[in-house]
């Protein structure tokens, strides 16, 4: 498993990594209290090498940048999408489509 991103949340002695295993990219959410262990995870369909993710300060919610794994010709960019997602449950709050 590749970490490619890593946040975390003191107070509730948790972390989130977005990570990739064989080509898929999840959301994977630790307790990092003593020894780490996995809490939950939720695979990403459209992510690549060029998403981020970041805690979203005094909420409960982080935000992912997505990119489209679909490339078009070099004068067309890859489409991007922001998502705000619950830290316990990873659910979508909201989608917007980011300009190109």
């Amino acid at each position: 498993m590749n970490c490619k991103t890593l946040i975390s949340d003191p107070s509730k002695q948790e972390a989130i990594t977005l990570t990739v295993d064989q080509k898929r990219y999840k959301l994977v959410r630790w307790d990092v209290a003593d020894t780490a262990q996995m809490l939950s995870e939720s695979s990403l369909e459209r992510y690549t090498e060029l998403s981020l993710l970041t805690k979203i300060p005094q909420a409960e919610a982080i935000a992912v940048i997505q990119c489209n794994n679909i490339y078009e010709l070099p004068s067309k960019p890859v489409n991007a999408i922001l998502e705000i997602r619950r830290w316990e449950d990873f659910s979508c709050i909201q989608e917007i489509e980011l300009p190109e």
